[in-house]
C-alpha cells in the first residue's frame, strides 16, 4: 500500500498538464485520498478537477493508483 501511495504521489509529480502549485496540491490531494475523514470530499474534489485539467492520456495511470490506495469513501465521491 505504501509503495503503491509513494508511486502515486510520484505520478502526480511529473504531470506535464499542471504547474507545480497545482502538482502539489494533487498529491497532497491523493494522500487525503487514502482515510476517510474530514478532507476526503475536498481531496476527491481536487483530484477529479485536476485530473480534468492534467487530460486523460496524462491521467490514466494514476487513476488505477488511486483506486488501489483510496478509501471506500473517496473511491465513491470520485467514482460515484
Amino acid at each position: 500500500m505504501k509503495a503503491k501511495l509513494e508511486a502515486a504521489k510520484e505520478h502526480a509529480g511529473e504531470i506535464e498538464g499542471l504547474d507545480a502549485a497545482e502538482r502539489e496540491q494533487l498529491q497532497a490531494a491523493i494522500e487525503d485520498l487514502t482515510t476517510d475523514g474530514a478532507r476526503t470530499e475536498l481531496a476527491a474534489t481536487r483530484f477529479k478537477r485536476l485530473m480534468r485539467k492534467a487530460g486523460q492520456t496524462a491521467s490514466g495511470g494514476l487513476y488505477r493508483l488511486v483506486v488501489e490506495v483510496a478509501s471506500e469513501a473517496a473511491k465513491k465521491a470520485i467514482f460515484g
